[in-house]
């Protein structure tokens, strides 16, 4: 595990560091004479990753010590990468794998930006059957569809098989529309976060497979343009915009689609990021500006694997040792329930990398 926290030790070429903020912490200071505030030996550092795991925890006092003899090597070493693989073989050198000897934790989550990532993912929102956004698809009187042979037809058309089928209904003269989410928890926690939600993040979704465009600044743009939720919008309005931006807040600060969410943060939540040269970007939850326009030139629509069968379009693919199905998604095809047509699409935020050309902006 900590070779992956010196794999992803590279510059995020964008990320500017911003000299005059500070940022409140619960440990100020600790040496042999004194404590402030509690024991530190009760106290853990906990570094997670985005959708919870665990990947280092260690006493506080182990962390400020290793933290202090970093900064010293840090004034006597050009060679910074070197000191801070140091550092990250030392914490690791007393990871703790029982936390309940801590009584209380110092969280950090590890944001990587390079696309270096463990197991090769690192998502905001993951993809599960939760994520799925249903939609009713109606035919002009006097057309029926074949579902199986509506699949087939599409399933191996560019760019996508759901951008295939969207073009597909539309030509046969269909209409889409939102239905619902499939998880009621999932409705309830947009909501929570803001009413419009669910249907704006339905149109978003329909506007990457029409469109094929996945990123926030395009489907902003055509939200913009169509204004599904009939906003008054004047010139630059960032209406869409905003409401997106505080999804991709609470999702990065543990919002999920199987827990309720309360619309409440761990204590001074945020996210750090370390950089090459070790100067270390902090995008706080006091900033909010700044952290939603970070989350925004982020993260990206992603689509997950549907789960279909190759051979048999418009069905499940089953593990051929379990027999069980072996994405569980089960989205991306059209299919029938009582008589009526309908199609699921899956929501998935996945982290990217940053561009140069993407500049974030400072909070006004």
């Amino acid at each position: 595990m900590n070779e992956y926290f010196k794999k992803i030790l590279t510059d995020g070429k964008n990320i500017a560091k911003i000299s005059d903020i500070f940022y409140p912490c619960y440990v100020i200071a600790y040496d042999r004479k004194h404590i402030y505030h509690e024991d530190l030996q009760s106290v853990g550092v906990m570094i997670t990753s985005l959708d919870g795991e665990v990947l280092l925890c260690t006493p506080a006092e182990h962390f400020l010590d290793e933290a202090a003899a970093l900064l010293k090597m840090y004034s006597n070493s050009e060679d910074k990468t070197s000191a801070t693989t140091a550092f990250i073989d030392n914490l690791f050198r007393n990871n703790v794998k029982d936390t309940s000897k801590f009584n209380s934790f110092i969280k950090i989550f590890w944001l990587d930006l390079t696309g270096n990532h463990i197991n090769s993912t690192s998502t905001l929102l993951n993809a599960s059957g939760a994520t799925n956004f249903i939609y009713k698809v109606e035919f002009p009187e006097g057309v029926n569809v074949d579902c199986d042979i509506f699949n087939a037809e599409t399933y191996d058309d560019l760019p996508s098989k759901i951008s295939a089928r969207l073009a597909k209904i539309e030509e046969l003269g269909g209409t889409i529309s939102f239905d619902r989410i499939q998880s009621d928890c999932l409705t309830q926690n947009l909501r929570t976060i803001d009413g419009a939600l669910p249907i704006i993040l339905a149109n978003a979704l329909l506007l990457k497979y029409s469109k094929s465009i996945s990123s926030w600044a395009q489907i902003i743009e055509e939200l913009n343009a169509q204004n599904p939720l009939g906003y008054r919008i004047a010139e630059n309005s960032p209406v869409y915009e905003v409401k997106i931006a505080r999804f991709l807040q609470d999702a990065a600060m543990g919002m999920t689609p199987e827990k309720p969410w309360s619309g409440f943060y761990d204590a001074d939540g945020g996210q750090i990021v370390v950089k090459k040269d070790g100067d270390i970007v902090c995008y706080h939850i006091h900033e909010l500006n700044r952290f939603h326009q970070y989350l925004l030139n982020a993260t990206r629509i992603e689509q997950p694997s549907t789960g279909e069968d190759e051979d048999n379009p418009g069905h499940i693919r089953l593990d051929p040792k379990t027999g069980k199905p072996k994405k569980p998604f089960l989205f991306g095809w059209l299919y029938q329930e009582n008589g009526k047509y309908y199609l699921k699409i899956n929501l998935q935020v996945r982290f990217k990398a940053i561009s140069n050309k993407r500049k974030l902006r400072n909070s006004k």
